[in-house]
């Protein structure tokens, strides 16, 4: 066999092959010299500095660089930094499937994601598309096991324990009993606008964690209305919520102005409004304010009941209170 004749100032494949794994290499420190440094820089500047500052100034949505910091905060993976992919959606991913394996498995999670390790099911060299079918196969697990412990709680209505009627509940406690609602405010507080605006959480992650979906009257015969109170700036989580609690984003309510000029609106609260079907224009143009007694007055006057207020309370009589 003829020996290979390599041109001047060419590479054998060997040499290339090295070449290619230091380069891997250096890209692998670097992206967890990254992780680190993010870490230290919100555990010492604080978490405004952190979202509002340090984001402008790297040119970074804040929902990235979250994302970057959950790869920090991540126990797993800067344990097993040398067994696991170096690509940043890699490593968020993972991210989502510790937390998915610690909910699921709250005794030992962690071992379980090393059994993946040592079974070869996550290596240095996955794709993201791996994690990614990792991920959905332990979603699949979580969603039969809430759906088994519903139908638990239903059963146990059938053998006779009785549930008090309080104003105040939570959304299991009103799944079990089969509650439905027509109409619907919610009040979204900043954490969860935080959590759920962030880009790696998804519509059904939404429905998972919180399911209001299922406290909907049908709606083939009759229209069921939802109202959110959300900062103008953050518009965009609320149809993602509206839209993963079943409701089709229809409009907003804004402050009103008299002049004819066009105003810049960032943290005012401002009422969008979901529906489902459709029953044409709402009752009314106008609510006097995002305030929840104002909202609560208005839907009270105008909209159908039964009513639900979520993430807020109220005197009110004939509301249903919705807790966390």
């Amino acid at each position: 066999m003829m020996n290979e004749i390599i041109p001047l100032n060419q590479l054998s494949l060997e040499e290339h092959i090295n070449r290619i794994r230091d380069c891997l290499e250096r890209t692998r420190q670097s992206i967890f010299e990254t992780v680190i440094s993010i870490k230290e820089c919100k555990e010492q500047l604080g978490d405004e500095v952190f979202q509002k500052d340090v984001s402008e100034m790297l040119g970074m949505s804040p929902s990235t660089l979250n994302r970057w910091l959950s790869i920090g905060n991540s126990e797993f993976i800067l344990s097993h930094q040398s067994d696991l992919p170096h690509t940043f959606t890699s490593l968020y991913n993972i991210t989502q499937l510790e937390k998915r394996y610690l909910e699921y498995y709250p005794k030992d999670g962690h071992q379980r994601l090393e059994k993946l390790i040592e079974k070869g099911d996550i290596t240095l060299t996955s794709q993201n598309t791996d994690i990614s079918e990792i991920l959905k196969k332990i979603d699949d697990k979580i969603k039969v096991r809430k759906k088994k412990e519903r139908e638990k709680n239903i059963l146990s209505l059938g053998d006779g324990v009785v549930v008090k009627e309080t104003k105040t509940t939570s959304i299991d406690d009103l799944i079990s009993e089969n509650k439905k609602f027509r109409s619907f405010i919610i009040n979204l507080p900043n954490e969860l606008i935080k959590r759920w605006g962030d880009e790696g959480v998804s519509e059904l992650d939404i429905m998972d964690e919180f399911p209001l979906h299922e406290l909907r009257t049908p709606s083939v015969s009759e229209d069921v209305m939802c109202l959110m109170v959300v900062p103008m700036n953050k518009i965009d989580v609320g149809i993602k919520v509206l839209t993963s609690f079943g409701f089709t984003y229809r409009d907003t309510y804004i402050p009103s102005h008299s002049s004819s000029n066009l105003q810049r609106f960032t943290k005012e609260n401002v009422v969008v409004r979901g529906e489902r079907g459709f029953s044409g224009n709402p009752p009314s143009d106008e609510i006097s304010s995002s305030k929840t007694n104002d909202l609560v007055s208005w839907v009270t006057t105008n909209l159908p009941s039964p009513y639900c207020l979520v993430f807020d309370d109220t005197d009110v009589d004939g509301w249903v209170c919705l807790t966390k």
